[in-house]
């Protein structure tokens, strides 16, 4: 995995963690508020995993 693809794949994370929070704002739990960076992380981490593991599937 590349510099380029890391990147589009973080970005791709920020929009989609963006939407969950203007969603989470609109339903009023605010689920997301009270959430530590380490969670933000981990939840980052198993992105990244899951996206690399898609990706290596569509290469072979």
């Amino acid at each position: 995995m590349d510099f380029i693809s890391l990147l589009n794949s973080a970005l791709t994370f920020a929009v989609v963690m963006v939407l969950f929070l203007l969603f989470d704002r609109v339903a009023k739990t605010n689920r997301f508020k009270n959430r530590s960076w380490k969670f933000w992380a981990g939840l980052f981490g198993i992105y990244m995993v899951i996206t690399y593991v898609l990706r290596m599937i569509d290469y072979i």
